[in-house]
């Protein structure tokens, strides 16, 4: 039986080059040549429409030049913003003027809408309350259809003052105005409300129709009132004060909700006078909200035609300052022109540097994705997914991981993978493979992508299975010195298809269902044994020089009953004359370009 491939020699077929295709240059030999060819490269910076060197004397006098012309461009445009300021100003002004004169223009419709209100309702109360009291039963029902008069007079009215608040809406106080414009509209529905409320309580009952009107207006005037509250945190909160302070209230809430129920009664004269005086104090109150709404309006017009002419003025003395400084500023940006121009040479240094480091920052890329795939992604293209005919996947876990993480911290579990996995990390360096992750104690790794290697696969992953394994019984839990930790490991060869998943934090993610049969092998196999599969065996009998054992008929979850093997070991053991196991304390290699620089 032929030998089994060893690290000294490469398999037959295999080339000087392909055994460290995976492999990168080392950072320390390399990066001092890079930066030696960027020291010594005469970088030009476009300037404008010019690309000049910018330490050449000719490259200073241009930068010289331009930057004493491009100042101008940013006073121009700041006296334009100016000029532009003062228009917007004068508009805004002339706008807070106009609305304004719309403002007191209500006050005068308002007066007219409350003497409706009071006279409607005085008018009321005397036809319900007024002489023996005899005929209200009869006169009552006519004398609603006469109230609707003022009803249909102040509805115009509202409309009107409706129509001028949605034409001052735009500015500033749009909030207080459709506050303003909804407690005009709750009183006058309070006040219908609180006329039929008042022949409630003289007549005994109300009519279909007239409890249809009762509910519907005080329903209207309670959203009013509410969005008005909603508009205005000042109303808000005094009202909230009146309803605390207001003795009545809550009596007159009671009596709103005996208008509700409609029950028949025995008509009561001294209710009806007692729900009149306190519907009339409530009316009153309301209308003090309807002042202080139109003053805070006032105070806020006020405000803004302030606040617009202290811009105007400001504008103005911020053109003054422009006019003024702009030949200091041409003064300061030579000198520092000629202050950047010293640093000129320091910075292409430090461009330099930086291209230096950006090759470095790659190398470091490249060791965490296949370079092909790192170019793609560099480019923001898709990196299409490649299928590859035969390779062999490694699995391996932690046998008992789950007790260990019980009697383990959790920086206790982070310092035992971490070290476990530098020790994996170094050993496969040796090796033709490629890790595809790690998922908390799981181990993946695969031989044969993302570039082909004919049919050594198998072999490089055998051989590496046995080359962790051997370290793996020299491996001392850190923060467990008296316990030995144990591994395993299953193997599958076969098909797969490769591909990149993602794009913010992209992976390599290997599909297809040898991945599955490989894990099946790790899942089925025993602690510190090699768990391979029939397929596996057979390329690596075709390498020779491995030692397999039958394990025997297995039934395997999602593949039915399958032939399985042991693997055993190799007939040349040279795999044990690599470096001792303490070599995984030295930094990792794709540590060395920070630690090195």
């Amino acid at each position: 039986m032929a030998s089994a491939p060893t690290r000294d020699k490469p398999y037959p077929g295999m080339t000087s080059n392909s055994a460290t295709d995976f492999q990168h240059d080392s950072p320390s030999r390399n990066s001092t040549a890079d930066c030696t060819v960027e020291k010594s490269t005469r970088v030009s910076i476009k300037v404008g429409c010019i690309r000049m060197d910018p330490t050449s004397t000719a490259g200073k006098r241009v930068y010289l030049f331009q930057m004493i012309i491009l100042p101008f461009i940013p006073i121009a445009a700041l006296i334009v913003q100016n000029c532009c300021t003062m228009v917007s100003v004068a508009l805004a002004n002339r706008d807070a003027t106009a609305i304004n004169k719309q403002i007191e223009l209500t006050v005068d419709i308002v007066e007219l809408l409350t003497t409706l209100q009071l006279e409607r309702g005085q008018i009321a109360y005397y036809i319900f309350t007024a002489g023996k009291r005899n005929n209200v039963a009869h006169s009552g029902d006519s004398a609603l259809h006469e109230l609707n008069w003022y009803n249909s007079a102040n509805k115009y009215v509202l409309d009107q003052l409706s129509e001028i608040i949605r034409q001052t809406s735009v500015s500033g106080v749009w909030r207080l105005l459709i506050a303003y414009k909804n407690i005009l509209c709750a009183v006058e529905n309070f006040s219908i409300a609180s006329v039929y409320g008042l022949y409630y309580f003289v007549k005994g009952n109300l009519g279909l129709e007239s409890f249809s009107m009762f509910v519907r207006y005080d329903s209207l005037a309670q959203d009013y009132l509410a969005a008005t509250q909603h508009f205005s945190l000042v109303i808000y909160e005094d009202y909230e004060r009146f309803r605390l302070n207001f003795p009545q209230y809550k009596n007159m809430t009671i009596r709103r909700l005996e208008i509700y129920s409609n029950a028949s009664r025995v008509p009561n004269f001294d209710i009806a006078d007692e729900y009149y005086s306190t519907m009339t104090l409530f009316l009153q109150e309301l209308r003090g909200y309807q002042e202080k709404i139109h003053y805070l309006i006032s105070d806020e017009m006020y405000k803004d035609m302030s606040q617009a002419n202290q811009q105007q003025a400001i504008a103005i003395v911020i053109l003054v300052m422009v006019l003024t400084v702009s030949p200091v500023i041409i003064i300061f940006v030579r000198n520092a022109t000629q202050t950047i121009q010293t640093f000129a040479e320091t910075l292409m240094t430090r461009t330099s540097e930086l291209k230096c480091e950006k090759r470095k920052s790659d190398r470091l890329l490249f060791q965490m994705l296949p370079p092909p795939v790192v170019r793609q992604l560099k480019l923001q293209k898709q990196v299409p997914a490649e299928s590859f005919e035969s390779v062999t996947i490694y699995f391996s876990d932690i046998v008992g991981f789950t007790e260990i993480s019980a009697i383990s911290s959790p920086m206790e579990i982070v310092a035992m993978l971490n070290t476990l996995y530098r020790m994996f990390d170094f050993r496969i360096q040796k090796y033709d493979v490629y890790k595809v992750e790690t998922i908390g104690d799981a181990y993946m790794v695969v031989s044969g992508l993302p570039q082909r290697n004919g049919n050594r696969h198998s072999g490089e992953i055998a051989t590496m299975s046995l080359d962790l394994l051997h370290h793996v019984n020299h491996f001392v839990i850190p923060h467990q010195p008296d316990k030995k930790i144990q591994i395993r490991i299953g193997i599958n060869t076969g098909p797969c298809v490769a591909g990149v998943v993602g794009t913010t934090m992209p992976r390599y993610c290997l599909f297809g269902d040898t991945i599955n049969t490989a894990s099946r092998m790790e899942s089925t196999g025993d602690a510190m044994r090699i768990h391979i599969s029939q397929k596996t065996k057979d390329c690596l009998d075709l390498l020779g020089g491995y030692i397999v054992k039958y394990r025997g008929p297995m039934e395997v979850k999602g593949k039915g009953v399958m032939n399985t093997y042991w693997l055993i070991g190799n007939e040349n053991n040279s795999i044990y004359d690599f470096e001792d196991y303490v070599t995984i304390e030295k930094t990792p290699e794709f540590l060395h370009i920070i630690v090195n620089d």
